[in-house]
Formats: C-alpha cells, sequence, structure tokens
C-alpha cells in the first residue's frame, strides 16, 4: 500500500504557524461568478485573505454589514463546524466581476486526514452558479407522479446549520419588542415591589399572598421554628368550671418574648369557656397559662376543642395546635343544690343579684345569719 503524505499536520486550534499558507496563486475564470478552492483546504473562514495582484489590493468579505464585498463562503464543513466549534469552510467564491483574474489566498489549513486536493470541484462549482437555465417542473421533468402521498419528513437537530445570520436578525426584533414594552414591564416590577413582603409582617404574624424574598424567608425560618416549641400538656380533660395549666417552652426564642393562645372549636362554643383567647410571656424560652371553662348549670354532652399557640396576635399566625381536649359530660344536679342553698339561706333579697359568684362566696356567710 502507499503512504499518503500529508502537506500539514492536523490542528484543532487554527492557530498553528506551521499550518499557515502564504500567498498561493490562482487564476479565475472569465465568468462573472468565480469559485476559488484552496489547494490545502479546508481552511478556518476567519483566516482567510485574498489579494488582486492586478489591482494591487485586499478584497473583502461579503456579509449582512457589507452586502457589495468582493468575496463570500457559500458553504462551510458541517462535519469540522461541530467537532472543532470554529468556522471551517471549503470553498469561497469571487461576486465581483472587477475582480481580475490573478489572485493570491493566505489561509490557516486544517491539514491532518482533513487535507484534500478538490481542484475539480472548481469547474463543477462554477457551472453550476453561472447556470441560468429554468427547468419547468410541469411540463420539463417525466415520469413525475401526479401527487405524493403525505409522509413525516424529520431532521436531526445536528443536520441544520447556518442559521446564526437569522438569529441575530430575530434577536434584534426580539430586543426591538421589548424595547417597546417598557412601560409595561416597569408597571410589572412596581406592582412587584409593592407585593413584597417585608420583616415586620413577619413579625407580627400577618397572614398573605405578599412575594416572600430570601432575607425575610431566612428570618421566618429562624422566628417561626416549629421543631422547637413544646406544650404540655398536649390533651386532657377539662371539668365544668375548672382551669388547665399549660406549659411551653421553646429553645429558639429570645430572651423575653409574648406568645398567644386561642381556643379552636370543635363541638364546644364561645360561651363554654371563661376566656377564648389571651397571652402570655415567655422568659427564656418558658412560660404557662391557663385555659379555664365556664360553669354551666345545664347538663351537657361531652365536647372537645383545641388550643393554638399563636405569634403577633390571638389571630395570626399558628405556631402550634393541641391535640383535643374534652369536656366531660355532667348532668343538672349542681343546679340543684344552688336552689337548695336559695331556699335555706335567704336569697331571695330582690336586691341581691343571683349569680354563682355570690352564692359561693355568700353561702356560708348567708347561712348563718339565717339560722
Amino acid at each position: 500500500m502507499t503512504d499518503i503524505y500529508h502537506r500539514y499536520a492536523y490542528d484543532e486550534t487554527g492557530t498553528n504557524p506551521d499550518n499557515a499558507v502564504w500567498n498561493e496563486p490562482h487564476t479565475l475564470s472569465t465568468r462573472e461568478i468565480r469559485a476559488v478552492v484552496p489547494k490545502h483546504g479546508p481552511f478556518y473562514s476567519d483566516s482567510i485573505q485574498i489579494m488582486d495582484t492586478v489591482n494591487n489590493r485586499i478584497l473583502t468579505k461579503r456579509t449582512i454589514e457589507n452586502p457589495t464585498g468582493d468575496f463570500s463562503i457559500p458553504v462551510i464543513s458541517q462535519e469540522l463546524v461541530l467537532r472543532l466549534g470554529k468556522d471551517v469552510a471549503d470553498a469561497l467564491l469571487i461576486e465581483n466581476p472587477q475582480v481580475s483574474d490573478q489572485i493570491l489566498v493566505s489561509y490557516q489549513s486544517v491539514g491532518g486526514l482533513m487535507q484534500r486536493d478538490i481542484g475539480n470541484v472548481v469547474d463543477m462549482f462554477e457551472a453550476f452558479v453561472n447556470d441560468n437555465r429554468m427547468v419547468d417542473w410541469a411540463t420539463g421533468l417525466f415520469g413525475k407522479p401526479h401527487e405524493y402521498p403525505p409522509a413525516p419528513h424529520p431532521h436531526y437537530l445536528t443536520d441544520i446549520f447556518g442559521f446564526e445570520a437569522l438569529s441575530f436578525v430575530l434577536e434584534r426584533i426580539y430586543q426591538a419588542i421589548l424595547m417597546g414594552n417598557t412601560p409595561a414591564y416597569e408597571m410589572l416590577y412596581e406592582a412587584l415591589k409593592q407585593n413584597r413582603a417585608t420583616k415586620e409582617d413577619i413579625d407580627q404574624g400577618l397572614i398573605n399572598n405578599k412575594m416572600v424574598p430570601l432575607d425575610v424567608l431566612q428570618h421566618a425560618t429562624k422566628l417561626y421554628n416549629f421543631n422547637t416549641i413544646s406544650m404540655t400538656p398536649m390533651e386532657g380533660f377539662a371539668g365544668n368550671g375548672r382551669r388547665v395549666r399549660l406549659e411551653v417552652k421553646c429553645s429558639n426564642a429570645p430572651r423575653i418574648d409574648k406568645l398567644y393562645w386561642s381556643i379552636e372549636h370543635v363541638t364546644t362554643e364561645y360561651n363554654d369557656f371563661v376566656e377564648n383567647t389571651g397571652s402570655f410571656d415567655l422568659i427564656k424560652g418558658e412560660g404557662s397559662f391557663y385555659v379555664q371553662t365556664a360553669a354551666t348549670l345545664d347538663p351537657e354532652e361531652e365536647e372537645t376543642f383545641r388550643i393554638c399557640l399563636r405569634r403577633g396576635g390571638p389571630d395570626r399566625y399558628v405556631l402550634l395546635t393541641s391535640f383535643e381536649f374534652k369536656i366531660p359530660a355532667h348532668t343538672s344536679m349542681h343546679k340543684n343544690r344552688i336552689f337548695d342553698a336559695l331556699r335555706v339561706s335567704c336569697l331571695v333579697s330582690p336586691r341581691l343579684r343571683r349569680t354563682g359568684k355570690t352564692i359561693n362566696v355568700n353561702r356560708a356567710v348567708w347561712k348563718a345569719q339565717q339560722s
């Protein structure tokens, strides 16, 4: 097998000085659009330089910003562009007919196995771009079907390239639309700023639908850490007219703090308690409060309720909710005893207000006076 000699080594960077080709001579045809294929291509597109030796001037590249340039690069090498991440081309077109037929081309060759001599492509390419004949689809093609059955025609994303110029123009259109909507975006920005939660909202326990920034969220996490608050007992019984002591401990609290409690009625009612809400001080993470049921004279069935701990107020954010407490069922036996006391102690005076408190306090005194 004959070894193939490669003039230039493979250069992935496009900066190897040994792969630079300087002043490679080319003689152009007399056609209007002329193709040039560098002998040691493919080449890096950004490195191309062309000198018109007859007119003694450097040719310019035709782009969107310079539509009257002398030459253009019609296609790029898809395989090498995807592999190297740089624009790599095989050929170029001299589109300015004022350019002479004698030019010198300088470029940076990719080299290696990619290097090839395809001079015959010049003739084929020029024949194609300069052929102005039209093909009549209706009468110039024979054997074609009257219609084609519809079928999917997918493409791999890697097969599509060369949309850089179109993407640039679309981006400019997009930016122009955004700039046109600046007042609307400013209104949205101001609305978002006004709807921003603050640390004061967290401290007061306000419940709202405002946006929570990161610093406010961290403040709320520190202030409302559920895992550090406990209440004892969490369930139990509260007799008719009795009170229950509840102790609260918190390991993530300031030296002095204030919490609030409220009754969550399950089957109880507002009148079943002496107080339905209240507050207590938390000193060094510990505090206590009492919940007292109202003494009733009428018979009642068993009732249940829960106790909620809150921060900021009795109607603010809930820190902890207990399990169910129960008020046992009771009869009207106490009512008969009080009526007996009224009869025995002569508590029928119209000047005396009949309340459970006055009866309990003065029963012994009035009974002694009666006797």
